[in-house]
Parts: C-alpha cells; sequence; structure tokens
C-alpha cells in the first residue's frame, strides 16, 4: 500500500490556503497593553511623520518632569513624538522604573492621504 499518493486539491482548499496565510499574523510575545499617543503641540512629528509606519521600533522614556505623574514620553531615533496619558502610562511607567525594559512597537497609524499622521497607535512590548 503506497501512502505517497498524490491527491489533487480542489480549488477551494487552495484558495483557502492562501487566503489565510496571506492574513496571518505573529502572536506577540509579551504584550502588555496597547494605547494610543497624545500629540502635543510640541512634538516633532511634522519633520519625520514619513518615517512612521506600522511595525516600526519605538524609544520609551519615563517623563522626569514630575517623578509620581507616571507619564510616559515616545521617540523615533530620538525625535520626540508625543506621550501616554492615563491608567495604563502608570503601568508602563511603574515597570521602567522597577528595571523592566519595555518596547513599543506601531500598530496602527490613522492619516489622510498625503496629509500628516492624525493618530499612532502603539503596542508595549516586554523586552
Amino acid at each position: 500500500m503506497n501512502l505517497t499518493t498524490k491527491i489533487t486539491p480542489d480549488l477551494q482548499t487552495v484558495f483557502g490556503i492562501q487566503f489565510f496565510r496571506k492574513n496571518q499574523t505573529k502572536p506577540t510575545q509579551g504584550l502588555i497593553g496597547t494605547a494610543w499617543i497624545k500629540i502635543p503641540q510640541n512634538s516633532e512629528l511634522p519633520f519625520i511623520y514619513h518615517h512612521l509606519r506600522k511595525g516600526v521600533q519605538l524609544s520609551v522614556a519615563k517623563t522626569h518632569s514630575s517623578p509620581m505623574n507616571g507619564r510616559v514620553s515616545l521617540f523615533f531615533r530620538n525625535f520626540f513624538i508625543g506621550k501616554i496619558n492615563g491608567g495604563f502610562s502608570n503601568t508602563v511607567a511603574d515597570s521602567l522604573t522597577a528595571g523592566i525594559q519595555i518596547l513599543a512597537r506601531i500598530s496602527e497609524v490613522e492619516k489622510e492621504t498625503f496629509m500628516p499622521i492624525k493618530n499612532i497607535k502603539v503596542e508595549f512590548l516586554k523586552a
């Protein structure tokens, strides 16, 4: 009995495999959470928005203006982009204070055609 017989797959199976292969996403190991960036007036985003897209790594730093406020700043190659505010920023700030290295990666970018970026959604990962 030959177990290696060639079976011709039907069109629906081939289409289904190709469809799911293109749309598969890699599971994110160590995901802490996601948050939208608050873009202030002093942000340097207008100078670098064309470099930012999904999957780009950002630097995370705790704001030192008031050590108890728990605000977290995000940078792209030493260019200030924005801050994370709210309860989730306290979680990230506490992790940074404890010495846990946090990676930030852009997960979504909202913009209009031929215009600068409006909003950036970032996911935070444990390194």
